[in-house]
């Protein structure tokens, strides 16, 4: 449900820039950055559920991590947009979250 929360504002927030003509060309960027996060945060979500972090930490982990985040997320929505791809990559992105959460937290130790 924080999920949910969290994304709905977001949601009115692009949808109503999408209604505005001319801005309207920046909001599908936009939707598509915001894919990319969501993406990341759906993925990086099965990791910190495996450690009992919050949605909060998750949060705090990923704006900690924005580039990583957002690179990750891309790549993950990049590769869902290929037909038959798209089956395997849920696996492999769950994967390559917890690898990369895994690495952040190590970094971020030192």
């Amino acid at each position: 449900m924080r999920k949910i929360a969290y994304f709905i504002p977001w949601l009115i927030i692009l949808i109503i820039l999408f209604l505005i003509p001319g801005i309207n060309i920046i909001s599908s960027i936009l939707w598509f950055l915001f894919g990319c996060w969501f993406q990341s945060m759906q993925y990086f979500d099965y990791c910190a559920d495996q450690n009992q972090k919050s949605f909060k930490d998750l949060k705090i982990f990923m704006y900690k991590n924005k580039f990583a985040s957002i690179s990750f997320g891309c790549g993950a929505m990049i590769v869902l947009m290929i037909p038959i791809l798209n089956i395997l990559v849920s696996p492999a992105a769950v994967i390559g979250a917890t690898k990369l959460a895994i690495d952040l937290e190590i970094t971020n130790k030192n």
